[in-house]
């Protein structure tokens, strides 16, 4: 769900590299198994979480804190390998659901944290330990933020503009700026291997999908200025993207340059659901459904995503858009495979829909290569 969002967000602000559990499909590899026979986009995988090593020191990162037993298979596999784990932390936790025991049980040395602890009181939530006086006091977090981009991506301090003025610093920024930004960015997809999956799917463990290696979260902020500089965000309401691997980080990004509010869709594997839509997801080989909540009727969303390359996924979350009211206005991608067509999957789908790449490379061969805007023709 948001955990990547908020891995990112936490990464960012005391510049540590971080990686995400993903799931696969059957017969694909990685690094550390955390979970078999996992029900994922098409059926039953497998979890790994990558370029984690021996002797590292990790914090655990999740959303909430519920039974603690994902948790706790996470932390039991990286203590397994030989990484230290020092801490467990979380957003939320159920106060009822005695998570926390499980942890501070299972890992006595790994100390446990919460921003929040809520418990359901009749039908709704109830949150039981809110600081005195209510909700901090507002101020603006990104500041320091601002105040960088406003020096081209050098690192400052002090008062920055308002959050909605981001965009407007990014149009400004010099164009060897966002070109040294471009080529970082380029070097990250292309010359990666490249293998076939179970079902002919040319695949590469790419950092910002696979974090391969570890993500460095500057990438990540040099890519959402490269978004925010192509596409128009101006025109859109909200920002829709998925949960899953790099969406969330990148998502997260924009949205703080840009002030706007996003919601992560969130996959389930074939009838889980009643409702969504259900797609052919191509590296998975097979069908599985997404769901997206928060589109409200009129409002208009810009779509982003960490890579464009069969268009299933993009496809899907923009026809949930549709359903739920929403006015699609474009979708940007931090990369795009153009040699599996999906501009054109979503071009036959959504002939208004305005596309927009950051990075384009093609996958055959043993090696991704760069390719060019005009290769999507």
């Amino acid at each position: 769900r948001a955990a990547g969002a908020v891995a990112h967000a936490v990464a960012l602000r005391l510049n540590k590299p971080y990686s995400l559990s993903n799931w696969y499909p059957q017969g694909c590899e990685g690094d550390l198994l955390l979970q078999t026979e996992a029900v994922g986009f098409s059926g039953k995988g497998n979890v790994f979480l990558n370029s984690v090593q021996a002797g590292m020191r990790v914090v655990f990162l999740d959303d909430v804190l519920r039974s603690g037993a994902s948790a706790a298979t996470t932390v039991s596999k990286l203590l397994e390998m030989g990484a230290i784990v020092t801490a467990c932390v979380f957003v939320g936790e159920s106060a009822s659901a005695k998570g926390r025991e499980v942890l501070e049980g299972e890992f006595p040395g790994t100390k446990v944290f919460s921003l929040l602890k809520f418990a359901v009181d009749g039908e709704r939530t109830a949150v039981l330990n809110m600081p005195e006086g209510g909700a901090a006091a507002e101020v603006d977090p990104y500041a320091a933020l601002t105040a960088a981009l406003a020096e081209g991506g050098k690192p400052a301090s002090g008062s920055g503009a308002p959050v909605k003025t981001l965009r407007r610093t990014i149009a400004k920024l010099p164009q060897s700026v966002l070109d040294r930004k471009q080529r970082r960015v380029t070097r990250a997809f292309v010359g990666v291997p490249v293998v076939l999956t179970a079902s002919g799917y040319p695949y590469s463990n790419f950092c910002l999908t696979d974090f391969v290696p570890l993500m460095e979260p500057t990438l990540v902020e040099d890519l959402a200025d490269l978004c925010v500089a192509i596409a128009p965000f101006g025109e859109a309401d909200i920002i829709v993207s998925e949960s899953d691997r790099g969406g969330g980080p990148l998502t997260h990004a924009c949205a703080v340059r840009t002030g706007q509010p996003y919601c992560l869709a969130s996959w389930y594997s074939a009838g889980t659901v009643s409702e969504g839509f259900r797609t052919f997801v191509g590296y998975s080989g097979g069908e599985g459904s997404i769901f997206v909540n928060g589109v409200q009727p009129g409002q208009k969303v810009i779509v982003v995503d960490d890579m464009l390359s069969s268009g299933g996924t993009c496809e899907a979350l923009c026809q949930c858009v549709v359903r739920r009211g929403g006015v699609l206005v474009a979708a940007v991608f931090a990369s795009e495979k153009v040699n599996l067509k999906g501009r054109q999957r979503l071009a036959k789908s959504f002939p208004s829909l305005q596309i927009f790449s950051v990075c384009y490379f093609k996958s055959e061969g043993k090696y991704t290569v760069e390719a060019t805007p005009d290769s999507t023709k």
